[in-house]
């Protein structure tokens, strides 16, 4: 078999389908969810075939059963996708070896993806580099959220956004991929569709929208009934506000979700490396003074693991529905695990 080694450079390009292993690390759990869309769709088309997907947790999986996997194509002729989450639980010293050995000499019909937050780079890095990529997944700056917005736009949601509109929109909403992807959905249904191969978003029709947003009704209120633990008041703020809404409103709400999530994910972390509540508080701006200790405490009883798959699990909703998931049931069971787990954790204080 055949063997590429990237530049360097190349290494956060787009997927191919030639990839057959794939380490996709960073805290930004949007885009580690992004890059495996990309990377199953460049799967599909290079290969002609249907994708078979195989997910393990990290922290539970074990070698054997991994590789097992990666060596057993089937008898179906399909692709392989073996998605590895929490991977820097399972890229251990007894595992490193194994994994070494099976990146220098990757089966053909299987691509294998270990995701995780945290990563040690080393020799696995380097032979992986030679099948497949290594993708960061950080945090972006404004001018590098205003590129993906871009691109973004045209790829997913089928529209031109224009230069200085993406940097209107990043500079309103903040450079956090999650809630530029649903600001860049609701725009894309009021494209401009005079002209072109495709509808234009222009930076008056962000201004508009943004002006719009921050004066209609908003479901951010949706994060305290969460945080409550009561999984009933939040499908009973649910109910009434999109009940009342004009069309669906899953979007934003996801949003609220995701951006709910993202705040206890690193509000754990600072947590568990032994910030104080009122340092934490003021570093995530988190005001009033009451409802900031609320996500701190809720942040410290959940801890820096449970927190950060809660964020993932926000991201991969927010990614349902976008591909087309039933909106309403996707939200109300995502606010209901959420909360259940916070309603669990005070359960056991």
């Amino acid at each position: 078999m055949a063997k590429r080694a990237p530049s360097k450079s190349a290494k956060n390009a787009p997927p191919d389908g030639s990839e057959r292993v794939v380490i996709m690390k960073g805290p930004d759990a949007f885009l580690r969810q992004h890059y495996l869309e990309r990377l199953a769709e460049a799967l599909g088309k290079a290969t002609g075939l249907d994708l078979n997907t195989i997910r393990f947790d990290g922290e539970t999986a074990e070698l054997a059963d991994v590789l097992d996997e990666c060596r057993s194509p089937g008898l179906l002729p399909v692709h392989k996708l073996v998605v590895v989450d929490n991977a820097a639980k399972f890229v251990r010293e007894s595992t490193r070896p194994g994994l070494e050995k099976y990146a220098d000499a990757p089966d053909d019909r299987v691509t294998l993806v270990l995701r995780s937050e945290a990563w040690r780079p080393g020799r696995l890095d380097r032979a992986v580099e030679k099948v497949g990529k290594v993708m960061s997944c950080d945090a972006v700056g404004p001018q590098q959220a205003a590129q993906w917005a871009t691109g973004r736009a045209k790829g997913f949601h089928k529209v031109m956004l224009k230069a200085d509109a993406a940097q209107l929109l990043v500079d309103s909403v903040g450079v956090d991929l999650a809630r530029l992807d649903a600001e860049l959905a609701k725009l894309a249904t009021d494209a401009d569709e005079s002209g072109g191969e495709l509808p234009e978003v222009g930076i008056d029709l962000v201004r508009t929208h943004v002006r719009a947003t921050r004066e209609a009704e908003t479901p951010w209120p949706l994060q305290d009934e969460i945080l409550s633990g009561d999984p009933a008041r939040a499908l009973a703020y649910i109910e009434l506000w999109m009940g009342n809404a004009p069309r669906d409103q899953a979007v934003p709400a996801m949003w609220a979700c995701v951006d709910l999530t993202r705040v206890l994910a690193t509000a754990a972390r600072m947590a568990g490396a032994g910030t104080p509540e009122g340092a934490i508080a003021k570093k995530l701006k988190l005001w009033p003074a009451h409802r900031g200790g609320a996500v701190v405490r809720a942040a410290r009883a959940l801890g820096p693991a449970r927190a950060a798959k809660l964020h993932q699990r926000a991201c991969e909703a927010d990614a349902a529905i976008k591909r087309g998931a039933h909106s309403r049931r996707t939200l109300e069971t995502l606010c209901v695990e959420i909360a259940s787990g916070l309603g669990r954790r005070a359960d056991t204080r």
